[in-house]
C-alpha cells in the first residue's frame, strides 16, 4: 500500500470535488441519511472528519470517547462493489484490476460529474474490516443501510438499482 496517495491533497482535485452536487449516485447516500436521521434531535455540536477517500475507519481508535452518551456517529463508506460496476456518477471501466483486488489493495475510480477526469486512488475495505475497527474503537452498530435506487427517481441509473454503492453505518458507544 506504499503507492497510495490521497487524491484530495491535490488542489485541482479538491476544487473539482467542490463542484459535486448531492444527486446521482451520491444522492442515494444523502437521501438515506435524511431517512435515518429525521427524528433525531439536532445537537449543538458535530464533528465532520475524513471526507473524501480517507477510509475514515482507520482513524477511529479512541473516537468513541468523543461521543456523548446518546451521541451517534454516521460513517458513509464505499462498498467494495463501487469499484467493479458502472454508475451514474462514477466509472471503473478503465480499471479491470479492480475486479481481482483483495482487501487492502489499491483500487481506482473516476468521478464523471466534475471537471477533473483523473482517477481517484482508494483502498479496498470490506465490511468485516469496518466492523473490526468499530469494535476496537469501542463502537457498536445501531443500524447499517446499503441504499439502492428504486428506479422511480427520474435518473437513468446504471447499477444503482441492483448493487449498493454505499454502506451507511450508524454507530454508538458500547454499553
Amino acid at each position: 500500500m506504499s503507492d497510495f496517495r490521497n487524491s484530495y491533497e491535490d488542489a485541482q482535485r479538491a476544487f473539482a470535488y467542490d463542484e459535486l452536487g448531492l444527486g446521482g449516485t451520491y444522492g442515494l447516500a444523502f437521501d438515506t441519511l435524511r431517512t435515518l436521521l429525521p427524528d433525531r434531535e439536532i445537537g449543538k455540536r458535530a464533528l465532520d472528519f475524513s471526507c473524501g477517500t480517507g477510509r475514515s475507519g482507520r482513524f477511529l481508535i479512541g473516537l468513541a470517547s468523543l461521543l456523548s452518551g446518546g451521541g451517534r456517529m454516521v460513517n458513509v463508506v464505499s462498498t467494495p462493489e463501487i469499484y467493479t460496476h458502472e454508475w451514474v456518477t462514477f466509472t471503473t471501466r478503465d480499471f479491470p484490476g479492480n475486479r481481482t483486488a483483495q482487501p487492502g489493495d489499491l483500487v481506482r475510480i473516476v468521478t464523471t460529474e466534475y471537471s477533473d477526469a483523473r482517477p481517484v486512488d482508494d483502498v479496498l475495505w470490506p465490511d468485516e474490516w469496518y466492523k473490526a475497527v468499530y469494535e476496537e474503537a469501542g463502537l457498536e452498530e445501531v443500524v447499517v443501510e446499503r441504499p439502492l435506487a428504486s428506479g422511480d427517481e427520474g435518473v437513468s441509473w446504471k447499477s444503482e438499482t441492483l448493487v449498493p454503492p454505499w454502506a451507511i453505518y450508524v454507530l454508538k458507544r458500547k454499553g
